[in-house]
């Protein structure tokens, strides 16, 4: 048996998962005083999950001084002045609770899961359908949706209450909380418990993430991701991510244009910094918030002793690092004056990184893995292939595009590329114009059904297919000044976000402001923003 605690807050959560319909308090306490006589504010009917609650409404009959004969009479009309509002409510009800959330708590069930829901004020009808389904326990301490009495106490006495059916010792440690308001998250706060918040509908994502909840989703469809979240409360640990790169020194250097063969073209002085895709990367991700780990080889030389310094400082894991003879590599960027770059890429050590030394991570069951098709693509693959087998996400950012197989594409969970290496990939002369046509690309990339496939677009945003979901992320207009590692900022912040379980859009959205904010400084790593200026 786990010994993690799942508790659900019925009470506005479940009943929302799926479907958008909301009945606004003012049509539904106009309908009820209609039907019963009464002058009820709309304040006094809390949450609109309890409009289907019919000991409720006969309640309020009694107020309005009817017997209950005549009081069911006027329930059937107060059904009929809100037929569609109601059938839009049943209809996602029923959709929820025997489509929505039964295949999630089967499988939580099945892996030994102790379930419970956690409410004040639940309708009998959702006791039984919930009771069919599984659950443990249906804990109920008199809590209300007015938030007249706290709901810290009631968790606490949740988890006592599974413990005393079980006979197992769950703690608050141990016990992940779902709900879908601010209020939830601060009393699961309040408690010590974990919290997993959901933007169903109640709160938005916005409002529920000033709230610093530990986990967020949009809603519990995603299965994969709710179990992700459970295995991290289980292993007490958070996702890792590794970069598998090739880091080098990288001098970077304006001038006017571009030249053009045999032409010199007057250039302004020369900078000289840390760089290459694999440490923009890493260093992209751990400034976002993850726990990044390095995977490449370093010469012994100067550039190579500086590189690690570096890493060190950046607080990047060094343990897959490896220190060969040789040189290090080096990168030669030119800028041209409307921010555009060309790049020469002098390799060094890193190419002599082998699939023994891969094989040495201890990847764990939602790692992620990210690989560019560098030092080579058989390296890349192995990377991709290893981590995959240990149950890892694995996102293939398919750069340099000089060549990539189906096969590498196989292994990848999430493919990112820019409008030129899409169109490589796609096998079509001129690249995407806009999110439609960045769409159509990604179709043709996708090897296999539930790939996530993101072109970026530059200044015009991003845009995904992730099985049948598709997903738009506008561009944010800035003054550019270097976009050299603009790409390298969205691979790795995309990651961080993905490793704290966010979904597909917010993860973009956060990787897309980030990198708007990379293109407005100069170089490479000195232009990876921090949390705190995304945030702001």
């Amino acid at each position: 048996m786990r010994e993690t605690l799942l508790l659900f807050d019925i009470d506005g959560t479940l009943i929302r998962l799926v479907g958008k319909s909301r009945i606004t308090y003012k049509r539904f306490t106009y309908a009820v005083n209609k039907t019963f006589g009464t002058n009820l504010p709309a304040s006094a009917v809390p949450d609109y999950g309890h409009i289907v609650n019919t000991e409720l409404l006969l309640l309020l009959s009694q107020k309005a001084g009817v017997n209950r004969q005549e009081a069911l009479k006027r329930l059937g009309t107060l059904y009929h002045y809100t037929t569609e509002h109601f059938r839009n409510h049943l209809s996602e009800y029923r959709t929820t609770i025997l489509g929505g959330v039964k295949p999630l708590l089967s499988q939580l069930k099945a892996q030994g899961y102790m379930l419970g829901i956690v409410t004040g004020n639940i309708e009998p009808i959702a006791d039984m359908k919930m009771a069919k389904m599984g659950l443990d326990g249906i804990f109920d301490f008199g809590i209300y949706a007015d938030g007249s009495n706290r709901k810290k106490g009631m968790i606490i006495k949740a988890i006592k209450h599974a413990n005393l059916i079980s006979g197992r010792k769950f703690t608050p440690q141990k016990t992940l909380y779902f709900g879908d308001t601010a209020i939830d998250v601060r009393e699961a706060r309040a408690a010590g418990v974990k919290m997993l918040a959901l933007a169903t509908g109640h709160h938005s994502y916005e409002i529920l993430r000033k709230e610093n909840p530990d986990y967020m989703l949009e809603n519990l469809s995603n299965t994969n991701a709710v179990m992700r979240i459970i295995d991290q409360i289980d292993s007490g640990s958070k996702p890792r991510i590794f970069v598998l790169g090739r880091p080098n020194t990288t001098l970077t250097i304006p001038c006017e244009r571009f030249p053009r063969p045999l032409e010199q073209v007057k250039a302004s002085q020369a900078r000289k910094s840390p760089g290459g895709k694999g440490l923009n990367q890493a260093v992209a991700a751990k400034r976002l918030g993850g726990s990044v780990y390095l995977v490449t080889c370093l010469g012994a030389d100067n550039f190579g002793m500086e590189l690690i310094d570096f890493i060190r400082k950046e607080k990047i894991n060094t343990k897959y690092i490896k220190s060969v003879k040789g040189p290090s590599g080096l990168s030669i960027v030119f800028i041209d004056k409307k921010s555009g770059n060309t790049i020469i890429s002098i390799p060094g050590s890193e190419s002599m990184l082998t699939k023994s030394d891969i094989n040495k991570i201890n990847f764990r069951r939602n790692d992620i893995a990210i690989s560019q098709l560098s030092p080579s693509e058989d390296i890349a693959r192995h990377f991709l292939s290893r981590a995959a087998s240990k149950k890892a996400i694995t996102i293939l950012n398919a750069a340099p595009i000089s060549q990539c197989s189906r096969k590498t594409l196989l292994n990848a969970d999430y493919v990112i590329v820019n409008e030129a290496e899409a169109a490589h990939l796609a096998g079509i002369a001129r690249p995407p114009t806009g999110h439609k046509s960045a769409m159509e690309y990604a179709r043709k990339i996708r090897a296999r059904p539930n790939q996530t496939i993101i072109v970026t677009l530059g200044s015009k945003g991003s845009a995904a297919i992730s099985g049948s979901e598709l997903v738009r992320i506008n561009g944010i207009k800035v003054n550019a000044i270097d976009t050299q590692a603009a790409g390298d900022t969205f691979v790795g912040v995309l990651a961080a976000g993905l490793s704290e379980n966010m979904d597909l859009y917010h993860a973009m959205d956060f990787a897309n402001r980030a990198s708007a904010l990379a293109v407005q400084k100069s170089g490479a790593t000195s232009s990876i923003p921090k949390r705190s200026d995304v945030e702001v």
